[in-house]
């Protein structure tokens, strides 16, 4: 199923569970179908929902945990890795889990190709949970860069070599 389908039907189930109106779930539908901006985003942008609420009912409609404040389990040596400005920008933040694994906290389940970089990146399929935008940021934010440098050395984003690298890691993403 396509992200644009996944919204509708999203939409749909807020309206039947007398979350939204049916006139706030077209407008969101119609703003996800002509921006390119994050559905979270789009949401929050339009004042339909509160973040938080946002948050649980994706984690519900997507069968994933919801995590609402990630800063204390937030896995630091993965997102120097990632990339604090890919994950930023990506609103993503890697947690460690309870049995020692990792989980990707995500913003927008419906944007799949930056976790399609994420797996590709480390090497494997990484689990997913939900959290809110801001709370990722804050999760980052609380990330220290390393003084010496005040730069992070291992951006993901930064090691492509070229555009054809990144051509290529998109279309990954994309199967």
């Amino acid at each position: 199923m396509s992200a644009q389908a996944h919204i509708a039907e999203f939409a749909n189930k807020l309206v039947q569970d007398s979350v939204l109106s049916e006139q706030s779930a077209r407008r969101l539908v119609s703003a996800a179908e002509t921006t390119s901006h994050p559905f979270d985003a789009i949401v929050t942008e339009l004042g339909v929902m509160r973040e938080d609420v946002l948050a649980k009912a994706l984690a519900e409609y997507f069968s994933l945990t919801f995590v609402g404040q990630p800063v204390s389990t937030i896995d630091k040596d993965l997102a120097i890795q990632l990339g604090l400005e890919f994950l930023k920008s990506n609103a993503l933040a890697p947690l460690k889990s309870k049995d020692g694994g990792a989980l990707l906290a995500l913003a927008d389940p419906f944007e799949t190709e930056a976790k399609s970089m994420v797996d590709f990146a480390i090497g494997s399929e990484i689990e997913t949970a939900i959290s809110t935008r801001s709370a990722i940021n804050l999760a980052l934010s609380s990330i220290e860069i390393d003084s010496s440098t005040g730069e992070n050395s291992e951006d993901i984003a930064g090691d492509l070599s070229n555009d054809a690298d990144l051509e290529r890691l998109k279309e990954f993403a994309r199967q």
